[in-house]
Formats: C-alpha cells, structure tokens, sequence
C-alpha cells in the first residue's frame, strides 16, 4: 500500500529578492552545505551497539537480544548457558507508584539536567525573541497533545538555551506555525509572507551553526551526538512542513543510520542520548512510511534490520507501550514492501498479529493506572493498533472486499476519533488551528475513509477529517478528507442511492492511492488504481489520462494516467478553499 497526500497550505516560499522562487530551491541551496556531511561528520564520532532492555538477566548482562522464551529463553538454550530467568514484574501497585512518580516528574518546570550548561537566552533582535516565545508557549505545547514527550517540553527548549543551532532551528519551527496560523484567517494577508521567509531566513542559519557546530567538535564530544540528533529532528519537521520531502527523508535516514552507533558507545566513552530522541526519530520514521509521495518513495532498502517484535512485555509507562506498538507498525509497513506482490506469507501474518493480541492485553492492564492526563494517548493508541489488526487480519494488500468483515473495527476507529475530539473540545483546545509535527489522529481516519466502504462509516470519517483542521507532519486534514472523498467518488461512481458496501464490486475498489506534489507549481497528481476484471493492475507504458484533480486552487489540476485495461473513470475536480466542491463526471 503507498498513500501520500498533497503539500502543506503554505508550501511556497519566496525570497525577498526574488518573489517567484519556490521555497523548494531556495532551500537546495541550503541544503547543500548540510547534506550528507552533517551525517558523515557525525558518524565518524560514534560508535557502539544498541542498548538492551528487556529480556532474561542472562541476555541482558550480555548485552544480546533475548526472545523472552519462558521459563528460558531459547538463546541461553541454543548456547549451552544458564538461563538466570527474569526479573520478576512490578506489582500493579508498583507499577501505578512509578507512574504517578513520573507524571510528578513531568510537570517539574525544572529544565535543567546532567551534562547541559544552561545560560540565559540571548535573541539576535526582538522578533526573534517574540516567535521563540510563541514557539515555547503554542507550539512546544500543542506538538505534545498526544505524546507525553520530553523532547518537546523540555529537552529542545533546554539546549536552545546554549547553542545557537537548536534556537534558530525552533524560530524556524515557530516562524512556520505563525504562518500556518495566519493562513486560517478569514482574510488572509501578507503577514503568512512574511512569517514564512522569515523561517526560510532562521533554517538556514540553524543548518549553518549546525556544520560549524560539527566541524568544531571533538570527536568524545558527547554532547555533540545529542545536539547533532536534535537538529537532526528539527529539520526533518522543518522540510515535512514545506513540502520538501525528499530532503526530509534524507535528514531523518541521516539520524537513522547514526542513532544505532550512538545510544551505547564502546568503551569508556559513551555519549548517553536521551530516549525521547530515539522515540522521536522513531516515530518520524513511521510516519514517513505512512506518507509516501511517489517523488520520494520510503527507502525501505535501508531498514532491512527491522524484524518482528517481541513478544509485549509489561508495561510500566505509557511510553514504553507507545514504542512497541509503533516499532510492531514499523514492521508491518515493512513487511508490506518486502513481500510485495507476492502473498504475505501466512506464518508473518499470524506472527504479528499474536504480538498485537499480547500487546493489548498488557495495555489494558497499564490503562487502569495511568493519569487523567494521558488519556489523549491512550485513545490514539488504540485507534492505532485498531488500524494495525485490519491491515494484518486483511493480508495487507489483495481483495478488497476483505475490508467489508471488518466494518464493526471501522466504526470502533471513528468512534475512538470521536471520543478523542470530545476529550480536547472538554478541555478547551479545540480552539484553532492544530499544529504538531509527528503522526497523530489523521492516519487512522483516512485509513478508514479509503478503505472502508460502509457508506455511513467512511463518510463519519472523512466528516471529522474535514472538521480536525489539523497539521500533522506530513499529514492535513483538510487534503487527507478531499483525497478520501475523490476515491469515494470513483467507487461509489455508478451505485444506487443507500448502497451498501457489499454492492461495491472488488473491479470498482481502489487498491493503490498515489499522490506526486509539485510545489513549484502548487499541483498535485492523483491516481486511483483499479483492478481491471481480469485482476491485473500492473503498471504499463503508454496509460490514458483518466483523471485531474485540483486541491488549493481552482485553477491547480494534476493528471492520472492508468494502464489501458483498467476500468475506465473519467473524472473532475475543483475545489476552492472558500466555496463548496464541485465534481464531475463521464465515462
């Protein structure tokens, strides 16, 4: 399955000397004193092996992966060694003391922490100083709406203090969130213009103290692996929000590949990383999986050391549940490209699906004791792991018609969405435009919308999309519910009034969604791939323009082109962002 979605609102930027460059060259120009060297020059200071955590003491004092077999594990087994079994679990009392201790933790205002020098902030001019506040006050806060994450409460703010990378990178951060913010206005002026190059003008100087920072450090600098990380992560978000994905993919695959030599060194020098930033990349990492632009396809090439995940252990935070289950959907989206076209085979698929089994019944064992304040996550928690089941439970790819046995988990998805709007709207914070920059909410609805054909689901879906008025990364609402619509469109095309889903023929579903955005042109490509009756869906050389579609302006449209022998759908669409769509339609 490859899904994408079209470019942010505001994904053209222009230089004050030159109005008519898209922000696209603009920022190669940048990215060509960062690139690859940023990754290079890091990767020649770390070194090691990745931490082990769980498993058997024996495996763990060895520092080895342990499969958990129980009474003993297999790897002590196959080995000749004794297994010393394992550590016995946290009572369930003790389990709701370490998570009380550290939901008092987190709402310590303390920012200082062992190792990071903190002095007062200096602000190159008053402006500066005005949209890093803004970013301190909205965007750090409604970033971590569904991730309790220290990253953004507390470890970027904090080495923003000292080192003038971070600061710039989130003025840049902040910069693009006023301008989103000022694009949502009734009527709209030059102020999204100004805010936008002024972000463009603060990434470049944070890419820029970024390799000073790197050409000038030590090579048992360990402090220089947790700075280089976090920009790392801030540029990522940074190139995801204006639409340049390709140079997204490359500073995320950048700290990829440097994160595994990073979090336990060799020896006595061990630069320690703070594991929200391997929770963040980590879950950066998925969302580019979810989010494929065909100009930037996923390098799934790079990740052949994803495997299946363990069996669930028992959970003591919500974070360590958040982390198993998004590294099971890493695997599944993995899975996914391997295999592809040839059928999963069966043991995969019911290998994962055990893992998903064991992790919500020791989820729902935490769930009793987490805090009030962690019910956003856990909502989307189980929305997520609600989307997983369908897509193993389905084979991932193949019949379309399997989705229809899994209409009762459809509405579960729209029903958890729903209570997730109801817990913000009760807390107030339903109020403008949401702006984060990880995976939250919209992948889950726009999974239903596209693949569920129960007309009254999908459209509940595709309803509270248009109603999020979210940015999500990659992800928008707004464009995710308009592309959820036009496949709705094209399925639903010559069906009677109050069809249900089992009139829509497997030769009228959509089984691939591409979506190629041009951001110099502000227009994006849809294409909606059928099965022709004959059950072929190859691509061909040679296709016929079936379909256009135009998303941010009334006059943007993008072409489709289809292999000859697929059913033919000729459609139009318009959409302007102050008016009602209009839709089309012959054969």
């Amino acid at each position: 399955m490859n899904i994408s979605l079209p470019v942010p609102r505001y994904a053209l930027a222009a230089s004050p000397s030159d109005p008519q460059v898209p922000i696209c060259e603009i920022n190669h120009r940048a990215v060509k004193y960062s690139g690859l060297s940023l990754a290079v020059n890091m990767e020649l200071r770390t070194g090691g092996k990745i931490r082990v955590t769980t498993g058997c003491l024996t495996c763990r004092i060895r520092k080895v992966k342990c499969d958990e077999t129980k009474p003993n594990c297999s790897r002590c087994v196959d080995t000749g060694r004794k297994c010393d079994g394992y550590s016995k679990p946290a009572s369930p009392l003790s389990n709701q003391l370490r998570v009380q201790r550290r939901y008092e933790q987190r709402q310590s205002p303390r920012l200082s922490g062992p190792g990071m020098a903190i002095t007062p902030p200096t602000f190159d001019d008053e402006r500066q100083r005005q949209i890093f506040s803004f970013f301190v006050t909205c965007t750090s806060s409604v970033t971590s709406v569904y991730y309790s994450s220290d990253f953004w409460s507390r470890l970027v703010l904090q080495l923003s203090l000292s080192e003038p990378a971070i600061k710039y990178a989130l003025c840049s951060l902040g910069a693009l969130h006023r301008m989103f913010r000022a694009s949502q206005e009734a009527n709209p002026d030059g102020t999204a213009v100004e805010f936008r190059n002024y972000s463009l003008s603060q990434y470049n100087l944070a890419v820029k103290c970024t390799q000073r920072l790197l050409a000038q450090s030590s090579s048992s600098d360990s402090d220089l692996v947790v700075k280089g990380l976090v920009a790392c992560v801030l540029f990522v978000c940074y190139e995801n929000l204006v639409g340049n994905y390709k140079t997204a993919q490359m500073h995320l695959q950048n700290g990829l590949k440097i994160l595994p030599r990073a979090v336990d060194g060799h020896g006595k020098q061990r630069p320690t990383v703070p594991d929200s930033i391997v929770q963040v990349l980590n879950r950066l990492d998925l969302q580019a999986m979810s989010f494929a632009d065909s100009g930037a396809p996923y390098p799934y090439h790079l990740c052949q050391d994803l495997s299946i995940p363990t069996s669930s252990p028992s959970f003591a935070y919500i974070r360590d549940a958040t982390d198993h289950l998004f590294e099971t959907f890493r695997w599944i989206f993995r899975l996914a490209a391997s295999a592809e076209p040839n059928p999963i085979p069966q043991w995969q698929l019911d290998a994962t699906s055990t893992v998903l089994q064991q992790w919500e019944n020791e989820f729902d064992h935490l769930v009793a004791f987490l805090p009030a304040d962690d019910r956003n996550t856990i909502v989307l928690l189980k929305m997520y792991h609600a989307t997983m089941s369908i897509m193993i439970a389905t084979g991932l790819y193949g019949q379309e018609t399997r989705h229809d046995d899994h209409d009762g988990l459809y509405g579960h998805i729209v029903t958890l969405g729903k209570r997730l709007f109801d817990h913000r709207r009760a807390a107030g914070s339903m109020d403008g435009y949401i702006f984060c920059f990880e995976t939250g909410i919209i992948f889950p609805l726009f999974f239903v919308a596209i693949k569920c054909r129960h007309p009254l689901i999908r459209r509940q879906a595709i309803a509270l999309l248009k109603t999020a008025d979210h940015q999500e990364g990659t992800w928008e609402s707004a464009g995710a519910a308009k592309v959820a619509e036009f496949v709705m469109g094209v399925e639903e095309e010559n069906l009677p009034q109050g069809a249900g889903s089992d009139q829509v023929l497997e030769s009228a579903r959509v089984h691939l969604v591409n979506i190629s955005a041009n951001i110099g042109q502000r227009r994006i490509g849809l294409s909606c791939l059928l099965r022709s009756e004959e059950d072929l869906c190859q691509t061909e050389p040679g296709g016929t323009v079936l379909e256009t579609f135009g998303y941010y302006s009334s006059t943007a449209t993008a072409t489709a082109t289809f292999p000859a022998f697929v059913k033919q759908s000729k459609m139009a669409f318009a959409h302007r962002l102050d008016q009602p769509h209009v839709r089309t339609s012959a054969n």
